[in-house]
């Protein structure tokens, strides 16, 4: 708190220029006016506005604690009329500790005097390079809080969405990107309606490709979203796209105990993974996502859809999934899980996770990990990954996921048989390069008063047939 209020302090001092809307008076064109001249400003008083376009380079623009930006009421009729968008900006900085912006979502949505539309975002950054964005409160908008597209170099810090209309923030396509410290509140109204949502486009002719490189996300909160807290939506990336995401630190907390019903919560998952058709086999890059803690979720607390297996590799360390999968079946029947690894419909091979020092407590009398359909999974479980559950006749099916790419795990039949496993910890040795995944330690299948307990050879290489062999 003392970190903000000094910031906003010195921001009002730097910028000294005050620029007030006087009551009846246009405030459109005053504040399109002062961001026009270039110079930097400072926001003092409230300001009801038309779209607000962000074009001057170059530019500090601080909003004063307590001063408001509203949309005004009857208008943003266009589909993508914006609060305020940048497009092809340099060095551009926004102050607002203490500050709102605010929309009109539910008269968007809810009228027939406006044509649906899921792009009326409060700020939209596109083709910008060098921005910083601190300390907003953003609410009640017509598209995302904040939309990210083909940007470099750029800064959220502090800043609140709560009530968006489609997403938090929307990650289209950015190359060094730092988001800490933001708090995605409340999304509800068009899928995905996720807190947040990485998601590129597909690359159209003569534009750039998209590249998420450089992505972290550090000290985020995403709670009671109506879609996923966190969702990578990856795969119309291609070969030549570059991924390279971070995650560390975050609170999910889904939607489960809010007034919401049963449909509006078919796609309230803690973290997504995947996408409308399967990830790109030779996109290169990593995901990796850590100390996170998802809660209170209706549908999986982790769902990995697709995810094929030589593409880019997914770690997951240190999550925690407790609470989660509150409804009795995931959307299209059967049972809920709080950790749910599928394939696509094309049938493509779900791989290249490690779940590292995991912590997953399933609803009593449910599996903590299921994979429908599927014969083998090239996962590994790393060092002290706890799957707690309890006895179910689907229990081994577990099994599937406690095998290391291209290794498998001993028991023989005896070990895939077992049906009143109680829990499973998995101990294996890190490597400091991802292609190892399995160690030298044993693997530990605790069922009932004795473990079994298969030899597990040293590991060579990912051509390696059998790294792991059971006996």
């Amino acid at each position: 708190m003392m970190w903000t209020a000094l910031a906003a302090l010195r921001s009002l001092a730097v910028a000294s220029t005050i620029v007030t809307c006087p009551a009846g008076a246009n405030c459109t064109a005053i504040l399109q006016s002062a961001i026009d001249a270039g110079g930097d400003f400072t926001v003092a008083g409230n300001f009801t506005v038309l779209p607000i376009f962000l074009r001057s380079s170059g530019q500090t623009i601080t909003f004063a604690p307590g001063s408001s930006v509203v949309a005004q009421a009857g208008a943003f009729h266009g589909l993508g009329d914006c609060l305020f968008s940048a497009d092809g900006v340099e060095e551009l900085t926004i102050i607002g500790y203490g500050a709102t912006w605010a929309m009109r979502r539910h008269d968007y949505n809810g009228s027939s005097a406006y044509n649906h539309s899921e792009w009326r975002h409060a700020l939209s950054i596109m083709s910008s390079d060098s921005i910083v964005v601190r300390g907003l409160h953003i609410s009640e908008t017509g598209g995302d809080g904040v939309y990210l597209a083909l940007v470099s170099s750029v800064e959220l810090r502090d800043v609140t969405t709560d009530g968006a209309y489609r997403n938090g923030l929307s990650i289209i396509s950015a190359s060094g990107l730092v988001v800490a410290g933001c708090r995605f509140l409340n999304t509800a109204g068009t899928p995905p309606q996720a807190g947040i949502d990485i998601e590129p486009n597909h690359v159209k002719p003569g534009r750039r490709p998209e590249r998420l490189e450089r992505v972290v996300l550090r000290d985020i909160e995403a709670r009671r979203n109506l879609g996923a807290g966190l969702s990578f939506s990856i795969s119309k990336l291609t070969g030549a796209d570059a991924l390279d995401i971070v995650v560390d630190g975050a609170v999910i907390e889904g939607a489960a105990e809010t007034q919401a019903g049963a449909d509006a919560l078919l796609y309230n998952i803690g973290v997504y993974v995947g996408g409308k058709s399967s990830p790109n086999a030779s996109s290169p890059g990593r995901i990796r996502v850590r100390n996170v803690t998802v809660t209170d979720t209706a549908q999986p607390g982790l769902e990995v859809f697709g995810k094929m297996v030589d593409g880019a590799v997914v770690t997951l360390e240190r999550l925690r999934l407790e609470r989660v999968a509150r409804s009795p079946a995931v959307r299209w029947g059967g049972l809920n899980v709080p950790v749910l690894l599928h394939e696509s419909s094309g049938g493509d091979r779900v791989g290249g996770l490690l779940f590292d020092a995991c912590d997953v407590k399933p609803p009593p009398l449910r599996l903590a990990v299921l994979l429908p359909n599927m014969a083998t999974l090239p996962c590994s479980f790393l060092p002290s990954c706890l799957l707690r559950l309890l006895p179910h006749p689907g229990a081994a099916r577990l099994l599937h996921a406690a095998q290391p790419p291209r290794c498998r795990t001993g028991g023989g039949r005896r070990g895939a048989a077992v049906s009143a496993m109680r829990f499973v910890r998995l101990e294996r040795e890190r490597n400091k390069h991802l292609g190892h995944f399995c160690g030298t330690k044993r693997t530990r299948l605790h069922d009932g008063p004795g473990p079994v307990a298969p030899k597990c050879e040293p590991a060579g290489d990912l051509q390696s047939k059998h790294a792991c062999d059971g006996s």
